[in-house]
């Protein structure tokens, strides 16, 4: 039993991925239970996809897959250019799909290690689909063409038999 009027100094100890506050203190034991209400937070840093090369309002996603099992899989879906995630501290794997216009993602895929607080930036660009014309069997390819660019294809001759 610890006697009335007692003085205790004392000391947090957190697991890594939080910080806590306060970290330590001093306490006068009262005639009856004492609480010391401490208050944790998560270490987290900020990691930002950001879009290039997509269509204004064209959707687009980033699955994030980290250490198991402390942390399950994050989806963020939007059709704003950042999207934007608060991990823990660890490794992580991400991924890509198609956008909603069916850009392609570069990278689909990657790797990244977060170290709280550090933010980081990760930048992916879309390349529109192309574009094929087969009037009498004739392809054309369009690659690279961003914003109001225009493609004009002439095919000329006569509908085969």
């Amino acid at each position: 039993m610890v006697p009335h009027g007692a003085h205790y100094k004392y000391t947090v100890s957190k697991p890594s991925i939080y910080t806590v506050a306060p970290k330590k203190g001093a306490v006068v034991m009262p005639a009856l239970a004492k609480n010391i209400n401490e208050k944790f937070k998560a270490n987290v840093g900020k990691i930002n996809f950001v879009a290039h090369a997509l269509a204004a309002h064209t959707s687009w996603s980033v699955t994030v897959t980290g250490p198991s099992p402390s942390v399950a899989t994050q989806t963020m879906s939007g059709t704003t250019a950042v999207l934007k995630f608060a991990l823990v501290n660890g490794s992580y794997t991400y991924t890509i799909p198609l956008a909603g216009n069916g850009a392609s993602p570069a990278p689909a895929s990657g790797a990244l290690v977060v170290v709280a607080p550090h933010a980081q930036t990760i930048g992916v660009t879309f390349t529109p689909q192309h574009a094929s014309f087969a009037p009498g069997g004739v392809t054309r390819l369009a690659t690279g063409l961003f914003g109001h660019n225009n493609l004009v294809a002439t095919v000329t001759g006569r509908e085969a038999a």
